[in-house]
């Protein structure tokens, strides 16, 4: 997980924000911890591939 967050450009700032977005998809979708990492990562990764394919 560190690997693909430091390819995205996520430092401390952005890790403490995901940290929050994390708690509060456990918190509001009632996920387990490792649901909700993975339901950010995925959403990030279909962002950032969204805005390459825009980019092109």
């Amino acid at each position: 997980m560190c690997e693909q967050l430091i390819s995205i450009g996520i430092g401390f700032a952005e890790l403490s924000v995901f940290h929050v977005a994390i708690f509060k998809k456990i918190e509001v979708e009632n996920l387990s911890y490792g649901e909700a990492l993975y339901s950010l990562m995925d959403g990030i990764d279909k962002q950032r591939n969204c805005s390459m394919q825009e980019d092109n």
